[in-house]
C-alpha cells in the first residue's frame, strides 16, 4: 500500500503549485482569422493551436478566433477534410488569412465505419496522442487507451487487446502497414506492461473491432494500424523523467524536405515499486531500453519516403508465487524493426509501398523448464488507389511475408533437451476493393481477398463489404459482412510438437450499427452502438498438456456501445460499454463451453475536467466481468506428486474487476524557447485487490488467488521541451 506521508506530501505539493499557478493566471489574448479555399470562404475547418490543443473551428464566412494565455510564438494547424494540412507560426495577437490547396484523391465527408475508430492528432479522431497520454490508469500507453473503446474486453492486468470474444493472438498491431512482430513489451503469464511505441511518435491510429475491408490479412477479430509522424516542422528537444522510467528525444525539421524523429528511453520499476509497494517480488524488476529513429522526406508536395527503425531489450523474474511448482518465471526480450516507406499521388492515383524486417528472441525460464525462440520475419506490401472521380475509389495490392521460427527447450538441472526444432513459412496475399458513394446518403465498400501459405498450404477467399446510409444529417446505420483467416502460430506447425496439417482458422463477422453524430471535431458530440456475430471454424488450440488440437469451432455474439460528449465549459468525456458471450470447444473433451476470454460485461467511463492556469484532470472507472476457469475438483497422489481432477470447463469465474484512476497535468510555456509538463498519477484509488487468476497449492486443497501487480499506486513526472524559433 502506498505510504499515508508519501500521498499526502503529493497532494500538498501539486495544491500549492494550483495555487501559485492561479494567483498568476494572465488575461488571455486571442489569434484570429479566415480560411479559404478556391476563392471563397471555407466553414468548418478544424483550427487549433499544436502545443495547447486550444482550438475551434471556422464559421460560415470561414472566421474563427482562438483565445489563448500564451504569449510566445506558436504553432497553428488547420485541417479540413479533402485538403491540406497547413501549420505556420504565429504569435497570440496576430491576424492571419489561410488559404486552403485541394488534397487528391478520396472519398469526402461521409467517412463512418462499421467497427472502426480512428486515433491521432486528426482533431475528428476518437482519440489523439495526447489522450492517450492522459487518459488515467493508461500510463501512455497505445493499447491500454484503446482498452477504454467498445469491443476490447480486459481479460488479464496487460495490453493485450481481446476483442470480441476473440483471443490476443486474433488482433493484429501493424506499423506503417506492416505487422509487428512482437508489439508488447514485458510479458508475463498473466499479460504484459505496455506496447512498443510512445503515442507522440504516432501521426495516426486505426483500430477496427470487426467489419474491416480486404486490405487486412492473416487476420481474425481486430486490427490496431499505426503509422508514425510524418515530417516535423520546427525543430525540438525534449526530455522526460518519471518514477519508472527517463527518455530523451529530438524532432529536427532539415532542409530539402528532411526531417528528423529520435528517442531514446530507459526504464525500470523498482523505484515505484518500492515507493508503492507490490504484491509480487520480482528479480530483477521489469526493465529495458527503447531507441528509435525515424528520417522523413518530402521530396515534393505530394511524394514522401518515410524509414523507421526501433530496438528494445525488456528482462523480469517473478518469485515463485505458486507452492505447487518449482521456481518462478523470468525472461528476456530483445527486438527489432526496421521499415521504410514509399507514397505519392499522380494525379488520380495513389501509389504506396511498404518493406520490414523484425526479429525478436526470447529467453524465458517456468521454473524448472527453459524456453528459447528467435523469430525473423520480413515483409513487403504495397497498394494502388484510383479515383476517377470524386465519390468513388479502387484500390488493389498485395503482401508477400518470411517468417522463420526456431524453438528450443531444455531442463537444464537434469542436462536434458526436450526439443529443438525449426519451422518457416511463406505466405502470400492480394486484394481489390471498391470504395463508393453510390448515391449521396449512401456508402459501400466492397471487397475480395486471397492468401495462400506454405504452412497451412490452403487457398483462401474472403469476400467482404459494409456499408452506410445517412438517415439524417447527423444519424447513420452501418453494416458490415465478411469472411476472415489467419494461420496459426508457427509453434503449432512443428513436426514433434504441434499439428503439421492444420488448415487456417477461419471467421464469419457479422455487424449492424447506428450512430448518432458526425464525430467531426475532437469535442463533437457522438453515441454509437453496435450489435455483432462471429462463427468461428478450424481453430487451433492447446489443451492443459500444452498439445496442439486443431478443427475447434465457437462463437462469439455481442453488443458494444460508446457515447462521447462535452459541455460549454470544457468538461465532459467518454464511456464505453461491451457485452459479449464467446464459446468455444474445450480442447481435449470436443464440449462446447465459455472461451477462457469470455469477459461478458466491461465498461470504461473517462471524465476530463479543465482547470486554471493550464492544468487539466482526467478520471477513468472500469469495470469488468470475471474471467473463467476451469476449476479443481479433486486430486490424486501418485508416487511423485498430486495430479489434479478437474470440472466442467471454465464453469467458475474470477470475482468481477473494478478500478478508479486519476491523473492530473498542467502545461506551461517557460519561455519562447521552452515549455514544460508536470503529470501526477493515482491509480486505484480505492485500493482494490483485482484478482486475475486462480492458482492451488500442492495437494489442490487451497486455492491461491493471484491479484494485480499494484496497490494503491503514486506515479509522477514531468518534461521538457526546447524549441528551436
Amino acid at each position: 500500500m502506498m505510504r499515508p506521508s508519501v500521498l499526502a506530501a503529493v497532494v500538498t505539493g501539486v495544491m500549492c503549485m494550483f495555487a501559485v499557478q492561479a494567483s498568476a493566471q494572465a488575461a488571455s489574448r486571442a489569434i484570429h482569422g479566415a480560411v479559404t479555399a478556391n476563392n471563397a470562404p471555407l466553414a468548418g475547418a478544424d483550427v487549433f493551436v499544436l502545443e495547447t490543443l486550444e482550438g475551434t473551428t471556422t464559421n460560415a464566412d470561414g472566421r474563427f478566433t482562438i483565445r489563448t494565455q500564451q504569449r510566445d510564438s506558436l504553432t497553428l494547424t488547420i485541417r479540413h477534410l479533402g485538403f491540406r494540412l497547413v501549420q505556420q507560426r504565429v504569435l497570440p495577437g496576430d491576424s492571419v488569412v489561410v488559404v486552403m490547396e485541394a488534397q487528391a484523391a478520396a472519398l469526402t465527408p461521409f467517412v463512418v465505419q462499421a467497427g472502426s475508430y480512428t486515433a491521432g492528432d486528426d482533431r475528428r479522431a476518437s482519440l489523439t496522442s495526447l489522450q492517450v497520454a492522459s487518459t488515467p490508469g493508461a500510463t501512455a500507453d497505445v493499447a491500454r487507451a484503446i482498452q477504454t473503446l467498445p469491443g476490447v474486453q480486459n481479460v488479464d492486468e496487460g495490453t493485450g487487446l481481446f476483442v470480441r470474444g476473440g483471443d490476443v493472438t486474433e488482433t493484429k498491431v501493424l506499423l506503417n502497414d506492416a505487422a509487428m512482430l512482437s508489439p508488447y513489451n514485458y510479458e508475463t503469464p498473466t499479460g504484459n506492461f505496455t506496447t512498443t511505441v510512445n503515442p507522440f511518435l504516432l501521426e495516426g491510429i486505426f483500430f477496427s473491432s470487426g467489419g474491416f475491408g480486404a486490405r487486412y490479412g492473416n487476420v481474425l477479430s481486430g486490427v490496431a494500424d499505426l503509422h508514425t509522424r510524418g515530417r516535423p516542422t520546427s525543430t525540438t528537444a525534449t526530455v522526460v523523467a518519471g518514477l519508472a522510467a527517463v527518455s530523451a528525444g529530438a524532432d529536427l525539421a532539415l532542409d530539402h524536405g528532411i526531417g528528423v524523429h529520435a528517442t531514446a528511453a530507459l526504464s525500470n520499476i523498482d523505484l515505484l515499486m518500492r515507493l508503492n509497494g507490490s504484491t509480487r517480488d520480482y528479480t530483477p524488476p521489469p526493465n529495458g531500453h527503447d531507441l528509435s529513429a525515424s528520417v522523413v522526406w518530402n521530396y515534393r508536395p505530394s511524394g514522401e519516403v518515410r524509414t523507421f527503425a526501433i530496438n528494445r531489450t525488456n528482462a523480469l523474474g517473478i518469485a515463485k508465487t505458486d507452492p505447487s511448482t518449482d521456481g518462478g518465471y523470468s525472461n528476456d526480450v530483445r527486438s527489432t524493426m526496421t521499415q521504410a516507406s514509399w507514397k505519392d499521388v499522380y494525379g488520380s492515383l495513389a501509389p504506396m509501398i511498404s518493406v520490414s524486417y523484425a526479429t525478436a528472441n526470447r529467453a524465458e525460464v517456468f521454473g524448472p523448464f527453459e524456453l528459447g525462440n528467435v523469430e525473423e520475419l520480413t515483409q513487403v506490401f504495397a497498394q494502388t488507389a484510383w479515383s476517377p472521380m470524386e465519390n468513388c475509389t479502387f484500390r488493389a495490392g498485395g503482401e508477400a511475408d518470411w517468417r522463420s521460427s526456431h524453438f528450443d527447450g531444455s531442463l537444464p538441472t537434469t542436462n536434458r533437451a526436450l526439443f529443438d526444432s525449426n519451422v518457416r513459412g511463406t505466405r502470400a496475399g492480394a486484394f481489390v476493393e471498391g470504395d463508393a458513394r453510390v448515391v449521396d446518403r449512401l456508402r459501400v465498400v466492397a471487397g475480395l481477398r486471397t492468401d495462400r501459405g506454405s504452412l497451412a498450404m490452403q487457398r483462401t477467399l474472403d469476400p467482404r463489404f459494409s456499408t452506410a446510409f445517412q438517415l439524417t444529417e447527423s444519424v447513420a446505420l452501418t453494416g458490415a459482412w465478411g469472411v476472415y483467416h489467419q494461420v496459426a502460430d508457427p509453434l503449432y506447425y512443428d513436426q514433434s510438437l504441434g499439428a503439421p496439417a492444420l488448415p487456417p482458422m477461419r471467421s464469419e463477422q457479422s455487424v449492424i450499427g447506428m450512430q448518432a453524430g458526425s464525430g467531426e471535431g475532437e469535442k463533437s458530440p457522438l453515441a454509437r452502438l453496435e450489435v455483432y456475430d462471429k462463427q468461428y471454424s478450424e481453430l487451433a488450440q492447446l489443451s492443459r498438456e500444452k498439445k496442439v488440437v486443431g478443427h475447434g469451432i465457437g462463437d462469439a455474439r455481442g453488443a458494444d456501445a460508446f457515447l462521447r460528449g462535452y459541455l460549454k465549459n470544457g468538461m465532459g468525456g467518454r464511456m464505453a460499454v461491451s457485452y459479449v458471450n464467446s464459446r468455444r470447444t474445450e480442447p481435449v473433451s470436443g464440449l462446447m463451453a465459455p472461451a477462457p476470454f469470455d469477459v461478458t460485461w466491461s465498461g470504461t467511463a473517462v471524465l476530463d475536467v479543465p482547470m486554471p492556469s493550464g492544468w487539466s484532470l482526467s478520471g477513468a472507472y472500469r469495470y469488468a466481468t470475471g474471467k473463467p476457469f476451469t476449476p479443481v475438483i479433486g486430486a490424486a497422489k501418485n508416487a511423485s506428486a498430486y495430479e489434479p481432477v478437474y470440472g466442467a470447463p471454465n464453469s467458475e469465474r474470477i470475482d468481477p474487476f473494478t478500478r478508479i484512476d486519476l491523473s492530473m497535468s498542467h502545461y506551461q510555456r517557460i519561455n519562447r524557447n521552452m515549455a514544460g509538463v508536470f503529470f501526477l498519477a493515482l491509480n486505484n484509488l480505492m485500493d482494490k485487490s483485482n484478482v486475475y487468476q486462480i492458482r492451488y497449492n500442492e495437494d489442490y486443497t487451497r486455492r491461491i488467488p493471484i491479484r494485480s501487480l499494484f496497490n494503491r499506486s503514486v506515479y509522477v513526472g514531468g518534461s521538457l521541451t526546447f524549441i528551436k524559433n
